[in-house]
C-alpha cells in the first residue's frame, strides 16, 4: 500500500450533532492513511458548530447550506469540497472502526475494483433505542458509511439523485451495477452503524415512495 494515502470523507450532519465528535474521531484515528474531514451542515436550524477538541484542527473543515439538503444533496456538497484521489462517507451518528481504510485501501491499490464495500455492524445507542430493529449483523454494508472509492468512480456515474429523501445511496449504486462497474466486498466492519431514536432511519416510516420510485427506475433500466 501507498505510505499514508490520503483520504477526504464527507459527513452530513443536520440539527443533531450530539454524536458528531465520535464519528470524526473514528475517521481522524484511522490507522495508516491521512484522513480530511469535510462537516457538511445541510442546514441546520442552528447552526452546527465543531466540538472544541476538534475546531482547530486543520484536517477538519465545515461547510454550511442555509436551506436544508436532503441526504444525497449534503453529500454533493460536501463531495465539491473533495481533493483526494479516495472518497468515503459517514453519516454523523455512525462510527468507522478503526483499520477500515486500510484493509479497504489494499483492495483498492491491488485490484481493479473503483469502489470497495466491507461489513456492517448495527448497535444501540441506549436502553430506549432497543425499541427499534438492529439488523443483521456481518452483512455487507450497502450504506454510504460503508464504502470507500476512487474519485475516477464520480467522472462515470455522478453525483448523488439531490430529490429523495430516502433511498438516494440505493440509486447511486444501482448506477454503479447497471454501468459495470468494477466493486469489491473486503471481510472487515467498515462500519458500527448506531441505531437510535433521533436517527433519519427511525423517521423514514413515511418516505417509503422514494424507495417505490428507485424500484421502478430499476425496472425500467433492466427492460
Amino acid at each position: 500500500m501507498i505510505s499514508n494515502p490520503t483520504i477526504d470523507v464527507v459527513i452530513p450532519v443536520r440539527d443533531l450533532d450530539k454524536y458528531l465528535e465520535q464519528s470524526i474521531n473514528s475517521v481522524l484515528e484511522q490507522e495508516s492513511v491521512n484522513c480530511n474531514v469535510i462537516v457538511v451542515d445541510a442546514g441546520s436550524l442552528n447552526p452546527i458548530k465543531l466540538p472544541a477538541t476538534i475546531a482547530q484542527n486543520a484536517r477538519v473543515q465545515i461547510v454550511r447550506s442555509e436551506s436544508p439538503l436532503t441526504a444525497g444533496g449534503a453529500r454533493n456538497l460536501g463531495l465539491t469540497y473533495t481533493q483526494s484521489a479516495y472518497i468515503g462517507f459517514l453519516d454523523g451518528d455512525d462510527i468507522w472502526p478503526n483499520g477500515r481504510c486500510k484493509a479497504m485501501l489494499l483492495e483498492l491499490q491491488n485490484g481493479e475494483a473503483l469502489l470497495v464495500l466491507g461489513r456492517i455492524e448495527n448497535f444501540h445507542s441506549d436502553i430506549l433505542s432497543k425499541k427499534l430493529a438492529l439488523g443483521e449483523n456481518g452483512k455487507p454494508a450497502f450504506a454510504a458509511g460503508g464504502i470507500l472509492f476512487k474519485r475516477q468512480l464520480l467522472d462515470q456515474i455522478g453525483f448523488f439523485n439531490n430529490q429523495m429523501t430516502v433511498g438516494e445511496f440505493i440509486d447511486w449504486f444501482q448506477r454503479i451495477v447497471t454501468a459495470e462497474i468494477p466493486y469489491k466486498t473486503v471481510d472487515a466492519v467498515a462500519l458500527r452503524r448506531r441505531v437510535h431514536i433521533e436517527s433519519a432511519s427511525a423517521k423514514q416510516i413515511n418516505n417509503r415512495l422514494d424507495y417505490l420510485k428507485v424500484v421502478r427506475t430499476w425496472m425500467q433500466q433492466k427492460d
